[in-house]
């Protein structure tokens, strides 16, 4: 693989050395949705300066994110982070954000999932919005349903938040690890320290939410919830877990191995 310098060099291209310092850090967690993730890098390419992406992918073994980003170079605005995940745990998505949360080097952070789109043009309004600390800032949202589009009351987890505040509140309860769920418990302590803002701002949803289900008819080795990205089911294995007893089981954050990439 050539160096950046070189291949700026190779390519007749002017790299941007006076980047504006991020101002906003906008995170996605990825895990093998190699498509999702090249409409994601179309939009990146025309974000304004002053942003930092973040993409922790979650152990993806089929897809690894780093083999779609590695070479792509974003020639003015953009700052731009890797993180990977080397153990796929299953539905990692919450860890992944305590990582982003940790490691971001802005006051906020916008945290988004892969299949939701923020036009450039926004972002540059988020950029200038001047945030407070005790608000979490949401936003409206257009969602697809059989191939049409619909508005949405929003999405719990697309939000802007203090990265002092989200720790305040105790990050995401890694406890959970494994499973779809830990957003609401969260948000719950949030609303404790916060109040809630709309940015005026639309997210588009190129994908609708998934049902929890119990399948007995999964192979009998099989431990894990299974994603079925077909019908956009989480399909358990044996009875839905006890979530609530789960809780607070594990106190520690970034119980996992992970490597910075880019």
């Amino acid at each position: 693989m050539i160096s950046r310098k070189k291949w700026f060099e190779e390519n007749g291209i002017v790299e941007n050395k006076d980047k504006m310092p991020p101002r906003l850090t906008i995170a996605y967690t990825y895990y093998n949705e190699p498509e999702l993730l090249k409409e994601q890098i179309k939009l990146w390419e025309d974000y304004p300066p002053g942003v930092e992406i973040m993409v922790i992918d979650d152990g993806s073994e089929e897809y690894p994110a780093y083999d779609i980003l590695k070479d792509v170079y974003f020639t003015y605005g953009v700052n731009f982070q890797l993180w990977r995940v080397t153990r796929d745990l299953g539905f990692n998505s919450h860890g992944c954000r305590n990582l982003a949360a940790k490691y971001a080097p802005t006051d906020q952070i916008c945290f988004l999932d892969m299949d939701m789109r923020l036009n450039p043009g926004d972002v540059g309004h988020l950029r200038r919005l001047a945030m407070n600390s005790k608000t979490i800032y949401r936003f409206n949202m257009y969602a697809v349903f059989k191939k049409q589009w619909y508005p949405y009351p929003g999405h719990i987890n697309c939000f802007i938040v203090n990265k002092d505040t989200f720790w305040e509140a105790g990050g995401y309860d890694e406890s959970y690890t494994g499973h779809h769920y830990g957003d609401r418990p969260l948000h719950k302590e949030l609303d404790k320290l916060t109040k809630q803002a709309n940015t005026g701002l639309t997210l588009n949803n190129y994908r609708t939410g998934r049902k929890i289900v119990t399948d007995y008819g999964l192979a009998d080795d099989t431990i894990m919830p299974v994603y079925d990205n077909v019908e956009m089911k989480i399909r358990y294995p044996g009875e839905i877990p006890d979530f609530a007893a789960m809780a607070n089981t594990l106190k520690s954050k970034l119980n996992f191995p992970f490597v910075r990439l880019m």
